[in-house]
């Protein structure tokens, strides 16, 4: 088939030329009498304004990570999606790898934060384990103790929901430090009450081999606790029940259950705040929040600490 052969093209006519009327190219009055004209469409037909980039990206990539904008919510929406697996091939190695070598960093500074904290509350407890006379002094004081956990709270709720507080540095600090230094009060009390060091010691190093096992189930497991929110309304509202039903029938038997339940219900809460922190699954907390990370890790360590301590006094 020859391409090249013109003999059969038909010749442009003023019947069939559309360009016949106009100027050519480089005219000085090609652009001067251009006919003005007003659009005929009707008003149900109007152009619809260009829907916002972010939205738009949003619900692409739920978890791209933008570096300019907060990722933290407060309290009821206070973490952001994870990357959908099935868009994680649209993301450059380059990209991969600078997502997870922040992500690395964020991890270091939360569990720094964790044991610099967790080391506050140890030596403020070593003088009320092992001293009798401390230990006579706060049970003779108990109103120490309740000013403590009462003022507990104020920095609790400030940096939970208030999230530009928990952001700002170094009132962020100066918050989660106080809430620390209180809440050892509370520890070094129920250390005094058990009146036992070697009991007291007994249940650090339980807390500490639990948090451990622990941590490195929630990292290396495809099980994805951050989806589980029911099970903890579930698991929180029957802890509470037994606690009310412990304070009203005064049984030795529900206590140890409560205890018990109490350590199993802040072992899972442990569960899912460490992928909270470590991310790779649906929710995660922004790299923003290493306070928020380290507050609620200690204080489910805390918990635990003081759940099997409870448990081993009162099996003594």
């Amino acid at each position: 088939m020859n391409y090249n052969n013109h003999d059969d093209q038909q010749p442009l006519n003023a019947s069939n030329n559309p360009y016949q009327n106009q100027h050519q190219y480089g005219h000085p009055d090609q652009y001067a009498q251009q006919p003005q004209y007003d659009p005929q469409y009707s008003p149900q037909y109007q152009a619809q304004p260009a829907p916002n980039q972010m939205h738009i990206q949003n619900q692409i990539q739920p978890n791209h990570q933008q570096m300019n904008q907060p990722m933290y919510q407060p309290p009821t929406s206070d973490m952001k999606p994870n990357t959908p697996p099935q868009m994680r091939e649209y993301m450059d190695e380059d990209d991969k790898e600078f997502m997870k070598e922040i992500r690395r960093g964020f991890i270091i500074k939360v569990y720094s934060i964790l044991v610099f904290c967790l080391g506050f509350t140890a030596l403020l407890c070593i003088g009320p384990t092992v001293s009798k006379s401390v230990q006579d002094y706060l049970e003779s004081n108990i109103w120490i103790l309740i000013t403590a956990a009462i003022l507990s709270f104020v920095p609790l709720c400030i940096l939970m929901y208030f999230i530009k507080v928990a952001r700002r540095v170094p009132l962020n600090y100066i918050l989660l430090l106080s809430f620390v230094f209180f809440q050892s009060i509370v520890v070094a009390y129920a250390c005094a009450s058990v009146g036992n060091a070697e009991l007291v010691l007994i249940a650090a190093l339980m807390t500490g081999g639990l948090t451990l096992i622990l941590t490195i189930f929630a990292c290396t497991t495809k099980i994805d606790f951050t989806l589980c929110w029911g099970a903890v309304f579930v698991l929180a509202g029957t802890l509470l029940l037994f606690g009310i039903f412990s304070l009203i029938f005064r049984s030795q038997v529900l206590n140890i259950v409560y205890v018990s339940l109490g350590i199993i219900v802040y072992g899972f809460y442990l569960l899912i705040d460490t992928q909270l922190v470590c991310g790779g699954k649906t929710w995660q907390l922004s790299e923003e929040d290493y306070i928020i990370g380290a507050l609620i890790l200690y204080i489910d360590i805390i918990v635990l600490f003081l759940k099997i301590l409870a448990l081993l006094s009162k099996n003594r």
